[in-house]
């Protein structure tokens, strides 16, 4: 999922991705570009540099 261009930004793992992501998919063809979701794969070690690197960009962040 792209999420370059979101200024909202939803994080999951696991079970609640599949979700998201149709709720994401659905607003962003709507329109709604400014939403956008960032799946962690990994737990352990945790892409702490790469996952902060993204949300510094962003304007709102949810988990």
């Amino acid at each position: 999922m792209k999420c370059d261009d979101a200024e909202f930004l939803l994080i999951a793992m696991g079970a609640w991705v599949g979700d998201i992501r149709v709720a994401v998919n659905r607003m962003r063809n709507e329109g709604k570009k400014e939403i956008g979701l960032l799946k962690i794969r990994v737990f352990r070690p945790f892409p702490k540099e790469e996952v902060n690197d993204i949300l510094m960009k962003k304007r709102n962040v949810s988990f």
